[in-house]
Order: C-alpha cells, then structure tokens, then sequence
C-alpha cells in the first residue's frame, strides 16, 4: 500500500515523540506526558519539549538526563520538523509554523495543533511562545 501525505506525516511526528521518550531510558523515568514545541518558517528552525512528571510540569534538565543527550534530542527534533515542512512542501500543502504536540503515555492518546501564522506578529518569537505554553501547561495543573 502507497503511503499517503497524511500517514507520513503521522510518521514524522511519532518519531519526534519517540525521540523524547528515548532520551528518557537512561534516567529510567516514565513520564506521563510529552508536550513539544516545534517551529519552522524561513528563517529559524526551533524545537523544545517539557513533560510532565508526578502532577508537575519538568525539562529533561530537571529529570537528569545529560547535557549530550539533550542536544542530540533538540537537533533531530529539528531535523523532523524540517522534514514536515519538506513533507508538505512535496505534497503542495501549506505547512505548519508552529506544532504543539502532546502524546500521553498512559492512554496513548496524541493531540496536535498547528499554526500557520507567524510569530512575527509577537515580540516573543518561538521561544517566548514555548515559555508561554509552557507556563500555561503549568497554570492548568494547578
């Protein structure tokens, strides 16, 4: 069976979960939610993540996995989401600026949502609207 745009780029984004919950094995935590960020337009590619652990909302930094990891995790992050652009871009699709993901490990559930304005419009820039998400995953804990 041929793969069709939307299973590739189903395909793209569980590699980027499955890149987060790997870098966690060495520590030996088991989150209970993957939340990332991922941004790309023309001039800058970004790609951040955050969980959440025991009712709190932590970085791979706060969970001990090392400095070496973590890079190795934000450059393919951002290696995949290239690929989504490319993906859209080989498909004629408009592709996203701006992907909020969150996978639960418990239900295996996935949530996406996707934004096709960009952040020039903010004084923030994509890593002023990953604080901003980040605080606000926090402040819904609560």
């Amino acid at each position: 069976m041929e793969k069709v745009f939307d299973d590739e780029f189903m395909e793209i984004q569980t590699g980027m979960v499955a890149l987060c919950l790997e870098a966690l094995e060495d520590v030996n935590i088991k989150v209970d939610k993957v939340y990332i960020y991922a941004f790309c337009d023309e001039h800058e590619t970004f790609f951040n993540t955050f969980f959440e652990y025991n009712s709190q909302i932590v970085s791979f930094n706060e969970l001990g996995v090392s400095d070496d990891i973590i890079n190795q995790v934000f450059d393919l992050g951002m290696d995949d989401t290239e690929k989504i652009v490319d993906l859209c871009n080989e498909y004629n699709r408009k592709a996203p600026i701006q992907f909020k993901l969150i996978y639960d490990t418990n239900t295996k559930s996935f949530d996406s949502n996707y934004d096709y304005d960009n952040l020039e419009k903010t004084e923030f820039g994509c890593a002023g609207a990953f604080i901003e998400w980040e605080n606000e995953v926090k402040n819904n804990l609560k």
